[in-house]
């Protein structure tokens, strides 16, 4: 499962939400991701988790957001489905464990998760709370909190699987020295998960790599996950009709504005990321990207690249632009799932699934 620190766009230091790491020797792994979604009903698509780029080279000034407004179909020719998403702030303060699980389980936020931290104004000084995601027409979820290091372990996942939760976020107190994982359980369709273990994929980069995922695939297993106990898994709902394929790629470019387009012309093709990999020889270094495809669905992914224009980030102004700019994007059905800098400035990536249910929509 992811491992890494992704920082909330308004209150740099906090690392929140559920990301990836590169292993070792070779190379290899996902990028920052936000947290995945338990299934809420079978009408709603769940937009996938998306990576950030590895060390880019030095990248050209950019010419502003790729691709066509927020949350358009880049094949419009026949009407697609998409999810909606809509964000707010809750009022309890993020650090405080109780408190802001409290807030996560009250009727309030019911049918939300947590999705990232903001800074807000409170007694003429500023606080850190919690941003809560809706997604569709969910209704309804269970949460429960427990240490990273046991839960999101490949036990640990396999025993969560089985009562319904999956891992949704990470909740880091920087003053302690542990993190604690946020699991979720929809009871508006209540389903289980299931994991195997599968050999790790560090530093493999030819396409016969992906030869044994394509048979677990067939079986329903499309999620590749890092644990944090340093194994590779693949994970399926239960009962589920996915039937996937696992595709291995050249990595195109490792400047993350012109991998985005490898990430587009493989998302119209019903391809989603799941891993990046690479190996370094005598010969050089070759990077390669892992994709996989549901092919009992027709679904279509599209990213887009969008400005991140706040100002006075850590105020309440910025909060409140970082919120209309979720929320403007979430209502096109476009959530984001990562952000990146170029030449100094700061950018999100968006994506909208199309026509998308199940597990590979987390």
């Amino acid at each position: 499962m992811e491992r890494g620190l992704r920082f909330s766009p308004v209150v740099v230091g906090l690392a929140i939400l559920l990301t990836a790491c590169g292993g070792g020797g070779g190379g290899g792994g996902g990028f920052p991701l936000v947290g995945a979604a338990p299934s809420t009903t079978p009408t709603s698509s769940d937009p996938a988790s998306t990576p950030n780029p590895e060390t880019p080279s030095s990248p050209s000034e950019p010419s502003g957001p790729s691709g066509p407004t927020p949350g358009t179909d880049p094949d419009p020719g026949s009407p697609k489905r998409t999810t909606p998403y809509s964000y707010k702030v809750g009022s309890a303060t993020y650090e405080n464990r109780e408190a802001f699980l409290a807030e996560l389980s009250s009727p309030a936020m019911a049918g939300r998760l947590f999705f990232s931290t903001t800074g807000a104004e409170e007694g003429g000084k500023m606080v850190v709370k919690a941003v809560y995601e809706k997604k569709g027409n969910a209704t309804k979820y269970e949460h429960r909190m427990a240490l990273a290091t046991e839960s999101r372990s490949a036990a640990g996942l396999k025993a969560q699987g089985a009562e319904g939760f999956i891992p949704t976020a990470i909740w880091v107190d920087p003053l302690k020295p542990w993190m604690e994982a946020i699991l979720s359980k929809s009871l508006d369709v209540p389903t289980k998960y299931e994991y195997v273990e599968v050999d790790d994929l560090t530093g493999k980069v030819d396409p016969e790599a992906v030869a044994p995922l394509n048979v677990l695939g067939q079986q329903g297993y499309c999620k590749l996950d890092l644990t944090f106990d340093g194994k590779t898994v693949l994970s399926r709902e239960a009962p589920t009709s996915a039937r996937c394929t696992f595709e291995l790629q050249p990595t195109r470019s490792l400047v993350f504005r012109e991998f985005v387009g490898q990430l587009n012309d493989q998302g119209q093709r019903g391809y989603k990321f799941a891993y990046n990999t690479s190996t370094f020889t005598s010969a050089g270094a070759k990077y390669a990207t892992i994709f996989v495809r549901d092919e009992s669905q027709k679904t279509t992914f599209h990213y887009e690249i969008v400005a991140n224009t706040l100002v006075g980030l850590g105020t309440q102004q910025a909060t409140d632009e970082y919120l209309a700019v979720l929320n403007r994007q979430g209502a096109a059905g476009a959530r984001s799932v990562t952000d990146f800098s170029e030449n100094g400035k700061s950018f999100w990536l968006f994506m909208t699934a199309y026509d998308c249910s199940g597990l590979l929509c987390n």
